[in-house]
């Protein structure tokens, strides 16, 4: 089952649910998330979670900008998928995603840095 949000010149939020010995999704974000649009990302994981989804991949590799709200919103999403206690979720970033990632020292997930794009690594300067 594949859901995608209607095409939007700001964010594109696309939800693939794969189903198994234990269904799980993979979630793909693409373009800009601001105020306008942050809510996107908590309901597409309040989604997947409603469908049965025991573990999740988020793709932020397409992100080109996530400001504040959504940066909220993003957290408040992996928070709700701690205490559906949702197993195995990885993410790829984009280098602008890692980058605030990197300013807020928020750490999603354990295995963060090895599911980076490539290109995503920062410079230290």
């Amino acid at each position: 089952m594949s859901i995608q949000s209607p095409d939007s010149d700001v964010g594109h939020v696309a939800l693939e649910v794969h189903d198994g010995d234990q269904r799980s999704a993979t979630i793909r974000l693409s373009g800009e998330f601001d105020l306008t649009n942050a809510t996107k990302i908590r309901e597409v994981v309040a989604t997947a979670l409603d469908l049965g989804c025991k573990a999740l991949q988020l793709d932020m590799s397409e992100v080109s900008f996530l400001g504040s709200a959504s940066h909220r919103e993003l957290f408040a999403a992996i928070r709700l998928a701690a205490e559906a206690q949702v197993q195995d979720t990885t993410v790829a970033v984009s280098p602008v995603t890692r980058r605030l990632l990197d300013l807020t020292e928020m750490d999603l997930f354990n295995d963060l840095s090895q599911r980076e794009t490539s290109g995503s690594q920062l410079d230290p300067e």
